[in-house]
Parts: structure tokens; sequence; C-alpha cells
């Protein structure tokens, strides 16, 4: 059994855990807009609490999104900046399959085979972030992968994947910001409303096991709206290629 540490810092909540011989020990706290202070000290805490060292891991999973820009750039900087120093490999974990991942943990009995999840976040904006996946030989498989869309016109979608059915299970604080368009898509809702990292570090495992593993420079956040991923220094490039742009086209214009 590997021993796995997991970061999860795409919403307000922050948290790290680690999985060691079937023993979980994790910490968690709402961090609001302090997650770059906060979790580095819950990193050390959960591995007090093992007995362990960072170089005693295996590898080092993460909630690569989607999420919060800003959370999901500090996972991917923290995790990058902890796995070279202890030449660990990285395992990038979608925070909608995390949430699924919870809410089967969370079960009194085991997932039926086929069962579905609807697993959503609020993006903000009026807008969600949202996968629907389904439960097969002991994996989640994506049905549809995260997407971007307003409540009203994921029933739609939905439809089309599943023949009009509504799902087995809904999970995700998007339940409790959109309950009027998307409770009626669910047969259940779980009381999962953000990714932990006890459900990265259960999915990191996982694909260790398959050897998906990657190189620290390798890790990346997965941006699904890409019009806010961008950083200022990306925004003010763009803006100058777009006067810069403006100007060659005049420039061209005045020659001919």
């Amino acid at each position: 059994m590997s021993t796995l540490l997991a970061l999860e810092t795409s919403t307000t909540y922050c948290s790290a855990a680690l999985l060691r011989e079937q023993h979980v020990f994790a910490r968690t706290l709402d961090a609001g807009q302090t997650h770059s202070g906060q979790i580095l000290q819950l990193v050390k805490e959960v591995l007090a609490d093992a007995g362990i060292n960072l170089a005693d891991c295996d590898a080092i999973g993460f909630g690569a999104g989607p999420g919060s820009f800003t959370g999901l750039r500090i996972a991917c900087a923290v995790t990058q900046g902890l796995a070279y120093g202890a030449s660990l490999p990285v395992i990038p974990v979608n925070t909608l399959s995390a949430m699924a991942e919870q809410l089967r943990t969370q079960l009194p009995s085991e997932l039926a085979e086929g069962s579905t999840v609807l697993s959503a976040m609020d993006a903000r904006m009026g807008e969600i972030y949202w996968s629907l996946l389904v439960w097969r030989n002991g994996e989640w498989t994506e049905l549809s992968p995260a997407s971007l869309d307003f409540p009203q016109d994921v029933a739609l979608q939905l439809s089309q994947l599943i023949s009009g059915q509504t799902c087995d299970f809904g999970c995700g604080n998007a339940f409790s910001v959109y309950g009027e368009p998307l409770s009626p898509l669910v047969r259940s809702r779980a009381e999962v409303e953000v990714p932990d990292a006890r459900g990265i570090a259960s999915l990191a495992a996982r694909a260790l096991m398959r050897g998906e593993g990657k190189l620290a420079q390798e890790a990346a956040p997965l941006y699904v709206r890409d019009r806010v991923a961008l950083t200022t220094q990306e925004r003010e490039q763009a803006d100058l290629n777009k006067r810069m742009s403006g100007v060659l086209s005049s420039l061209q214009t005045a020659q001919v």
C-alpha cells in the first residue's frame, strides 16, 4: 500500500490528507483567502500525525480543478515545490471526481454498479462547474467532462447523456446555491459540499497504482473558465498584443 500526501485548495476550504497503510490522517479548515499561509501548516500536521517525513511518501496528489483560479494555482505551486524537494511524482485529480468519491465513501452501503452522480460546484457569476460520472468496475468514468454552464442549461445536456432519466446522486455546493433547477435532476443529494483532500488522496492512490504519476514540472491546474484563468501578466500581454496588432495594421494600410 502506497503512502500518499494530498492537497486541496480549490474553494474557500483548505485541506491536507495523508493516506498510509489504509489509515487516513486529515486536516480541514475554512481558510477564506489565506490558503497560501495555511496549507503548508496542514501538511506539517498530517505528516506529524502519521509520524513520518515527506520523503517517506510515494507521491503527492492535488486538486487540479475546476475551482477557484487562485486556489488551483496555490495547490499546484505548493505541490510542485514539495515534490521537487523530495523527488516525488505528482498526481493531478479532478475536483468534481473527488466529490463523487467522497460521496461513495460516505454511503452506508456499497455503491451499486452503474450508479450515476451529478457533481456540481458553484462557479460564481451565475454559472456552475459540473460533470456527470458513473461508477463502473471500481472506478469513476466521466460521461461528461468538467464543463462550465448556467444551471438551467444542464438539464438538457443530461437528457441527452442519460436518455432523460434523473441521476442517482448529486453532490456539491451548486445544489445549495441553485437548488431549483438542479435538485429535480437527481434522486438523492449527498452531504458533500466541496472537494476535500481525503477524496483527492483516494483517487490519487488508485491513479498511482495504475502508473499515472507525473513529474513535478508537469503539474498543472485544470482551468474550465479560460477568461478567468488569465493572469494579470497574461492579460497585459494580450492587451499589448492587441494594441500592437492595431498599430501594425494601421502602418500596413498607410503603406498601401
